[in-house]
């Protein structure tokens, strides 16, 4: 990566740079709140979606996406269901890398369910054969589970990020 940043509206890049075949190493989205009430909570969830396809659409091979959202009215398993979506239309295969949450200064009141809107996701972009590749050295070498992967119907039982509680991490390729 050369350090150069590109900062501006998404929905206005997008066709620009989708046109001209760019491709980015990283990516970083972080909307403002599409959904400030219940009632617009369709209409955000596919506005989140249309923004984070085109994120995806527009990494290199093995690029990372953050994605953050901060609408309490996307829970996590909406926030989780919209990216599994947006890679499904995107037609690339996402691995999950970590997940964020509410920082130490923003805590989540268990008793107060407004206090836990923020919510993040760190993927990075793998084609088929990278990702079978990286799974069996990381089985063999670990014997842990494989990744959490977003848009992948082949998940066995138990795993992936829509039933899975197991503690938020992160992990290198």
């Amino acid at each position: 990566m050369n350090g150069a940043g590109v900062e501006a509206d998404a929905v206005e890049l997008r066709s620009d740079e989708m046109a001209r075949g760019e491709r980015y190493e990283t990516s970083v989205l972080d909307p403002p709140a599409f959904s400030k009430n219940r009632a617009s909570l369709v209409g955000a969830t596919r506005g989140y979606r249309d923004v984070n396809l085109h994120a995806m659409k527009l990494l290199s091979r093995g690029g990372l996406l953050y994605t953050a959202s901060c609408s309490y009215h996307l829970t996590k398993p909406l926030f989780l269901e919209m990216l599994r979506d947006a890679a499904a239309a995107s037609g690339r295969r996402m691995i999950l890398r970590g997940d964020t949450g509410q920082p130490r200064d923003h805590p989540e009141v268990v008793t107060i369910p407004e206090t836990g809107y923020l919510k993040g996701e760190m993927h990075e972009a793998a084609d088929r054969a990278e990702l079978s590749a990286a799974d069996n050295r990381r089985r063999k070498r670990t014997r842990e589970r494989p990744e959490r992967v977003v848009g992948c119907r082949s998940h066995s039982a138990g795993t992936g990020p829509h039933n899975d509680r197991t503690p938020s991490r992160a992990t290198g390729a």
